[in-house]
């Protein structure tokens, strides 16, 4: 039987596990061979900040050579993650704070030239908001969360496309609280998640069609404080941090959920990680340069940085962990416990950070 090539839409040189199994364990998919290579490496690390700016660098340890590559035009790109587009290209898509220009989306490689750049206005300004990542790639389907609006019987917060990033149908799921929308995970196959306040809404079928969605939890256990952020382990752990320095997790796709204490006092959490590899540790970041680490998602433990900024959004592609915050602040890490600032050209906010390994980190 043929090598395979992608599994749940994942190029196989993206993959770091399939249900538990780490990608230098797998020898075969469902009868298909894996194919030559290696466990995915970074070769470009790619962040959105304020007023429309762009940054990227080339380097795996995103170490050095940081850079502002390109302005798109205004807003905070408070969401960035990579996906695909309809011919298996790798794509941006960054999710503003601009009203009529949400969405922007450009194909890995192009992304110095501006004009490079399309823009999708979302009706009724489902604009991007802190925590995240508030965009999603998967099996072919990009999913969003932004600011909700009141249809007359829920706020409406879900945004999703079936055309690579193109267009893109708004999804009222019905029954929501009134909040922004914050934060959108992939899992496998159909299922993604999606978070507005305290609720986590799931699906598992077309997540285009708001008839497949229905909440899942309503975390009540971190005392309904607004979900920031979540990530998955690939295995069968969910950790989602939240506003106020509270968190839970969960082992059953939250049906059910634990209060866990991440261990950064009161500070509101913006970002968290599962980092794989030979780490094997979650990562969450935190206002005042709050970061905490977790070998079980349990049991947290306060790590040391060199900063007091707001750090508002972690990555990684399971060998280096990155994160960013105010005033242009980046540090990385090899191990989630020590940690580097690393010197960039510029002042300005970073609002979110990604790497060309799709999905490292969330699932």
């Amino acid at each position: 039987m043929a090598d395979y090539t992608k599994i749940y839409g994942v190029a196989s040189a993206d993959i770091v596990k399939v249900s538990g199994v780490s990608v230098g364990d797998i020898v075969k998919v469902s009868g298909a061979t894996k194919p030559a290579g290696g466990a995915p490496v970074a070769t470009k690390w790619f962040a959105a900040g304020a007023a429309g700016k762009i940054f990227t660098t080339a380097e795996a340890d995103a170490g050095s050579n940081w850079a502002i590559v390109v302005d798109i035009g205004g807003g905070s790109g408070k969401g960035t993650t990579l996906g695909e587009d309809l011919s298996e290209n790798k794509r941006w898509v960054v999710h503003r704070s601009l009203s009529a220009a949400e969405i922007s989306y450009v194909n890995n490689g192009l992304e110095g030239n501006s004009g490079n750049w399309t823009t999708v206005n979302l009706s009724n300004d489902h604009k991007a908001v802190n925590g995240g990542p508030s965009v999603a790639w998967g099996n072919n389907y990009w999913v969003g969360a932004g600011e909700s609006y009141d249809d007359g019987d829920s706020e409406v917060f879900i945004f999703a496309s079936s055309n690579g990033g193109s267009s893109w149908s708004i999804i009222d799921v019905g029954n929501t609280t009134n909040d922004p929308g914050r934060c959108v995970c992939y899992k496998d196959g159909t299922t993604f998640f999606a978070t507005i306040a305290d609720q986590i809404w799931k699906t598992t079928a077309d997540p285009t069609s708001a008839g497949n969605w229905s909440l899942a939890i309503d975390l009540t256990v971190v005392s309904n404080m607004d979900i920031a952020a979540m990530a998955y382990d690939g295995i069968n752990r969910w950790v989602a941090v939240c506003s106020g320095g509270k968190a839970a997790t969960s082992i059953d796709d939250w049906s059910t959920a634990t209060e866990v204490d991440p261990d950064v006092g009161s500070s509101n959490m913006y970002g968290v990680v599962y980092c794989a590899g030979n780490v094997n540790k979650w990562v969450a970041t935190a206002h005042s340069g709050k970061i905490s680490y977790s070998s079980d998602g349990v049991n947290w433990t306060a790590a040391t940085t060199p900063i007091t900024n707001v750090l508002y959004a972690i990555a990684t592609d399971h060998t280096t962990i990155v994160a960013v915050g105010g005033n242009g602040r980046v540090l990385t890490s090899p191990d989630a416990i020590n940690w580097t600032e690393i010197t960039t050209p510029f002042t300005q906010a970073i609002w979110s950070v990604s790497c060309d390994v799709i999905g490292a980190g969330m699932r």
